[in-house]
């Protein structure tokens, strides 16, 4: 299957129709989660005006990744990856039913239906990235892969850029349960889309991996111990988990912008969301060059530039009270962070064979992601007792600290993503 995977040098017509439902695909789910998140954070904020409350959000995602991550990977390796993505589609769809019904009968208790909804959703996250993950390059092909991923960055950044410019008034106009509502309905479609992707290596599996896969359904916590076992074996893909834990420690400040533009800024909800799609739309110009940008410079070089000038972004984040100086770093910050992300999940994809490639995902998320949720209430206390500026620049200093790692060491400089 790898071997025929690599024979797709360009585009035939069935990858190009591939790539235009996936990457549509994506553009859906990711306008839900856009306007979802957004809402969720403000709304929290609004009811509780605690800074803590809000970065409970991003603990809560963190802890779920951390222990039921793993087991997801194994059970998306178990699963024909579609058919994997549109059951978690499915699942987000009852999320929206659940917080609408929460919201009428126990309003009081809203804010802890919110935290079990998120529990629920960064599960379903957890089942349908790494089938995403293996899916794209049966769809694809390895050829295609960073191409692919930078059109779905790009088109996922204008789909945030939309999102975010129209939450504000969402929330003004519609409100909670009419967005978790909105919410659903885009993930309905999304899953619809799914039916017409055509995965071009499934006839080309023969029946001795078919058998493998029956019978390791078997010996569940082998699986777990063969996807560790892989990735310490790969040492690129697995020291990209100290870089992934460098990104999701800064995902802390990043779900405490509310505190930054409602605060520091002084902006509404509307200016809110126009601040987060600005962000966006300097991510969407990024996505549209990546392609270009890798063959002409190292990943790894990009990878390192990126961590760089995101750093660099946001210190002036943090630094600055004018909220229009603000949102120009924050666009700044969002175009370097794309060159990080398609990096490391293009890496992902084409560093780990398909057959293990759920798991792996899963572990070196939830791994990156250990230290989150102890930094993410450590960072909403000492946001509330000495101010939100103190992380953001913190977190900008972090990142350029780690951005040395992928121009000195010696696995990750060897990285190729051809």
């Amino acid at each position: 299957m790898e071997q025929h995977l690599e024979e797709m040098e360009s585009p035939k017509p069935y990858v190009k129709r591939n790539m235009s439902l996936i990457i549509s695909n994506q553009f859906l789910a990711t306008l839900a989660e856009s306007i979802f998140h957004l809402m969720i954070i403000w709304f929290i904020y609004e009811r509780t005006g605690s800074a803590l409350y809000a970065s409970g959000v991003m603990a809560v995602i963190m802890v779920t990744q951390i222990f039921v991550g793993p087991f997801m990977g194994v059970f998306v390796d178990r699963f024909e990856p579609k058919r994997a993505m549109q059951i978690g589609y499915g699942i987000m769809v009852l999320v929206g039913i659940f917080l609408t019904i929460s919201y009428i009968v126990a309003p009081s208790l809203i804010v802890l239906s919110i935290y079990i909804a998120l529990i629920l959703h960064n599960i379903c996250a957890q089942w349908i990235g790494p089938a995403k993950s293996k899916l794209l390059p049966r769809i694809v092909g390895n050829p295609n892969v960073v191409k692919t991923n930078g059109l779905i960055s790009s088109t996922g950044q204008t789909a945030d850029l939309l999102g975010q410019s129209v939450s504000g008034f969402l929330i003004a106009l519609i409100g909670f349960v009419g967005i978790v509502l909105l919410h659903s309905g885009v993930y309905l479609i999304a899953s619809f889309l799914l039916i017409f992707v055509i995965d071009l290596t499934r006839k080309k599996q023969d029946a001795s991996i078919e058998s493998v896969e029956t019978s390791s359904k078997k010996h569940f916590f082998t699986e777990m111990r063969e996807g560790y076992y892989i990735l310490k074996e790969n040492k690129p893909v697995f020291k990209s988990i100290l870089l992934a834990s460098a990104l999701n420690l800064v995902t802390v400040a990043s779900a405490l912008t509310v505190v930054l533009v409602s605060d520091r800024y002084g902006a509404s909800a509307v200016q809110f969301g126009i601040f987060n799609a600005c962000g966006a739309l300097g991510g969407i110009i990024t996505g549209l060059f990546i392609g270009k940008l890798m063959k002409k410079a190292a990943p790894m070089r990009l990878f390192a530039l990126g961590l760089f000038l995101s750093g660099l972004a946001l210190i002036g984040v943090g630094w600055t009270t004018n909220l229009i100086i603000g949102t120009i770093f924050m666009a700044f910050f969002s175009a370097s962070l794309v060159l990080v992300n398609v990096v490391l999940n293009s890496m992902m994809m084409i560093l780990i064979k398909d057959s293990h490639r759920g798991r792996v995902f899963t572990l070196v998320a939830a791994i990156g992601g250990i230290f989150v949720p102890f930094a993410a209430l450590s960072g909403g206390f000492l946001v509330d007792v000495v101010g939100i500026a103190v992380l953001f620049v913190a977190s900008g200093i972090w990142l350029i600290a780690w951005s040395v790692l992928p121009l000195v060491d010696r696995d990750l400089k060897q990285v190729k993503l051809d």
